[in-house]
């Protein structure tokens, strides 16, 4: 049979400690975070704790076009990628919010 190993006194001291350490570490950080916020009451601001504000302007610019480029070399010489004209098919209901009744619902992949 197998025998269970025995742990040193010292390796036993170390390890105590440090889960005492990671305990108590965690605790004070759920304190601080959670707990310490709630029984503090609120102090009048006083002068010193005061400061300035300063409002960020920024200036307006215009956006004016010295040059004409829609009518210049690259755009012009787009092509189009289909000579087809597009159809488009009405698609959906004309009341899209209405119920749908299920009835008149085709389920058939026939044409």
């Amino acid at each position: 049979m197998l025998m269970q190993k025995k742990l040193s006194k010292s390796r036993l001291i170390i390890y105590i400690v440090i889960i005492t350490v990671l305990v108590l570490g965690s605790l004070y950080l759920l304190y601080e975070s959670f707990i310490a916020g709630m029984f503090v009451v609120p102090s009048e601001p006083s002068d010193s704790m005061e400061s300035p504000v300063e409002n960020l302007t920024v200036p307006s610019s215009e956006l004016m076009f010295t040059d004409d480029f829609i009518h210049r070399a690259p755009y012009q010489n787009l092509k189009m990628a289909s000579d087809k004209p597009l159809v488009i098919n009405q698609l959906g209901r004309s009341n899209p919010f209405s119920p749908i009744n299920y009835n008149s619902v085709s389920t058939s992949t026939k044409p």
